[in-house]
């Protein structure tokens, strides 16, 4: 059976994976029943996609059986021929009044639930009865396959432009037999003839590989120098990992999970992110940093020290990838020791430019080995007890036009992430359209009532919205003042006619 080598990233994320840390990401996204959809609508989509068999990689892609030792050091997939595709659809009714906290609740319960790792590691949900006409479709994979951007293009992919557009599985791919059969035939002679010439191949761009790390040895340690700099207190604005405060949020994980959503316009944040200088990312950052300011001041929990966030960075996919993960990290300042929401901002952006410029020094080899390096340290802190950071932020890029499902309009939609050990709250930010959507994703022992932090963002959004505002005004004005009033000049005398 063909066996696919997984990427040194991938196999990380497998070596996560525990009881208290699935390693499965995904999201919930929420349509509009039509105007003329029967009754039986979401059973009659369900019905269409389980007559979809999975035959596209990498979605029957599952853990290749061999030795403890082979699974640790080189884990690999293997294609599953006959997998059926019931074993990974449900069907789900909310109770009444199946409004927000009913949806929440079940897809917490869902989300709690850790893959089937002998089977191809995904699932999709399909949820009725939500208030105002409305379902639900949840799904998620296990970050091994995916990471966060390719994720959300493989999700969208339910979905199309056009309303009615027939409904067909991401991995579901329709295929001509004959066609298939003759190129089948046509690879495996190629194979036969070329197999020595590509092992050679294979072995080579290992080497390549090897020697393009060594090269970037110098640039990683430069790196690693003034990432150890930044831990002693340096001035350079760059935040290290492992440096956060002590926080309710970082302690021993439990295997529940619960989620919240709060949804903002996306003109609205990118007017301020425009009017203060900053970019889309630091808004989000500042955002998460207020409203968790304000969370923490309630429960009497917050330290004198900013919380940090920990930011993925997504990276170029290889010509050809079609799953896996290229992700860097930086690592930015919260600023919830300061009061002021624009002056918070600013520190942020500040944080996040030296972050920004720490990575661009950087080869991709040395990116990657980088990243290595601060990844694996955060999957053993249930053992070392620390941390990598406060929270995790993440901001994702969606679709920019309107999607529909079977003539079903695409509502909102909220991402999900894993929460690593020691770390209790993901924030994952996604733009759809016209709206930007913030998914909380939190272990409820240590962060109880994450829909009220989630209600906290939209209050810390306006601050910072008035706050910018003011902040503006206040440079306008200065800038009148500042400016000499011009002298008027004579007027010239009309000549008579």
């Amino acid at each position: 059976m063909q066996r696919i080598p997984l990427g040194r990233q991938d196999a990380q994320m497998l070596l996560g994976d525990s009881p208290t840390t699935p390693m499965h990401i995904g999201g919930y996204s929420v349509f509009s029943l039509p105007a003329t959809a029967p009754t039986n609508f979401v059973a009659r989509l369900l019905a269409r996609l389980r007559k979809q068999p999975i035959n596209s990689p990498p979605w029957n892609y599952r853990l290749a059986t061999q030795s403890l030792l082979q699974s640790t050091l080189a884990p690999a997939w293997e294609i599953v021929l006959d997998e059926n595709v019931n074993d990974h659809l449900s069907h789900h009714a909310l109770p009444a009044p199946g409004g927000e906290r009913e949806l929440w609740e079940l897809i917490s319960r869902l989300h709690s639930q850790p893959l089937d790792m002998a089977r191809p590691l995904w699932e999709l949900h399909l949820i009725e009865g939500y208030a105002h006409r409305r379902f639900a479709v949840y799904m998620k994979f296990h970050h091994a396959l995916f990471d966060g951007s390719t994720a959300i293009r493989v999700a969208y992919a339910l979905a199309s432009e056009t309303p009615n557009a027939p409904v067909r599985g991401p991995w579901f791919a329709q295929r001509n037999a004959r066609k298939e059969k003759t190129e089948r035939t046509g690879r495996e002679a190629k194979r036969r003839r070329d197999g020595d010439a590509s092992l050679l191949s294979a072995f080579e761009e290992r080497i390549r590989k090897q020697l393009e790390t060594y090269r970037s040895l110098p640039e990683f340690v430069r790196a690693m120098r003034q990432t150890i700099n930044a831990a002693m207190g340096d001035h350079s604005g760059l935040v290290a990992p492992y440096t956060g405060p002590k926080c309710i949020m970082n302690g021993p994980l439990t295997r529940r999970r619960s989620v919240a959503m709060h949804s903002f316009s996306l003109a609205r944040v990118k007017a301020v992110a425009k009017a203060s200088e900053s970019t889309l990312n630091d808004v989000v950052l500042a955002i998460s940093g207020g409203a968790l300011r304000r969370h923490l001041e309630e429960r009497k929990a917050l330290p004198q020290r900013a919380l940090i966030a920990g930011v993925p960075v997504g990276l170029k996919h290889g010509e050809g990838e079609r799953s896996g993960n290229r992700v860097s990290l930086l690592f930015a300042t919260l600023a919830t020791d300061v009061r002021d929401p624009f002056n918070r901002l600013m520190a942020i952006r500040k944080s996040t430019q030296a972050a920004k410029k720490h990575l661009q020094a950087m080869s991709v080899p040395s990116v990657d080995l980088y990243s290595t390096v601060m990844i694996v340290p955060a999957f053993l802190g249930s053992v070392t007890g620390n941390a990598m950071s406060s929270v995790a932020v993440s901001n994702v890029a969606g679709p920019h036009t309107p999607l529909f499902l079977t003539g079903a309009p695409l509502e909102a939609t909220c991402p999900m992430s894993v929460l690593t050990p020691n770390m209790a709250l993901n924030i994952t930010c996604l733009s759809y359209h016209k709206g930007l959507y913030l998914g909380l994703t939190a272990c409820p022992d240590l962060v109880p009532h994450v829909d009220d932090l989630a209600a906290h963002m939209g209050d810390a959004f306006n601050e910072l919205e008035a706050a910018v505002k003011r902040h503006a005004a206040s440079q306008s004005s200065a800038a009148g003042h500042s400016r000499p009033l011009k002298r008027s000049r004579p007027r010239r005398p009309v000549p008579r006619s």
